[in-house]
């Protein structure tokens, strides 16, 4: 079976970031459980697990993403967010004997929990 990353970053966060027990927020109240993504995040593996998204798309002459897809996603809901972000972001265009041509490009888009 393999590990997918989303795998690799539930189990991580599982084991390193959510505990139970009787915890007093700073609201006053109480719950009976708690969260915090730092254990995960500032840890080696845990900062690397926490979402690269690698698209593929292609950027029209007015500078616009378009035909995007994934090439490597993290999964739990990044590869969405990335492709929403990606989206309404403005590229200069490539061009070709000064007249803007549409072009092929990879993108990164990285994720950190803090």
């Amino acid at each position: 079976m393999t590990v997918t990353h989303r795998d690799a970053l539930l189990k991580r966060l599982a084991r390193d970031s959510f505990k139970l027990g009787e915890f007093k927020l700073s609201s006053g109240g109480v719950s009976d459980y708690y969260v915090d993504c730092r254990t995960t995040t500032l840890s080696g593996e845990g900062g690397r697990l926490t979402g690269v998204v690698i698209l593929d798309l292609i950027v029209d002459p007015n500078g616009h993403a378009r035909g995007i897809h994934v090439l490597r996603g993290a999964g739990v809901g990044l590869d969405e967010k990335a492709i929403e972000a990606v989206q309404k972001w403005k590229f200069s265009p490539g061009k070709n004997k000064g007249v803007p041509v549409k072009v092929r490009a990879t993108v990164e888009v990285n994720f950190r929990l803090l």
